[in-house]
């Protein structure tokens, strides 16, 4: 539920995921490009 607020304040209206999930390692934070 925490990672869902996250992407939500992060993302904003941009449709591209800053926080990508790492199956097996846990969460990874893209660049924003």
């Amino acid at each position: 539920a925490h990672i869902r607020r996250l992407r939500k304040e992060l993302n904003g209206n941009d449709s591209q995921n800053l926080i990508r999930t790492v199956r097996g390692g846990g969460y990874s934070l893209d660049e924003n490009t």
